[in-house]
């Protein structure tokens, strides 16, 4: 299987929490819940979000499997 890389700088993960097949590393998490609102780098977190959020099967592919 591959290594999952960090969907903020893509970095390998090492021993980290990986959710749904996807990970973002300690230090994008750290920067990600510090960046303010205010910050234009609060809009590239939103649409890295997104994408993460577009790469997750959907509820509908789930049940084609039952």
């Amino acid at each position: 299987m591959d290594t999952p890389l960090c969907f903020g700088c893509g970095k390998a993960a090492q021993d980290d929490f990986i959710l749904c097949g996807q990970y973002l590393c300690p230090e994008c998490e750290l920067e990600m819940i510090k960046t303010d609102m205010a910050n234009p780098k609060y809009q590239e977190w939103l649409k890295l979000w997104r994408e993460f959020w577009d790469k997750l099967p959907s509820e509908s592919e789930e049940n084609e499997d039952i």
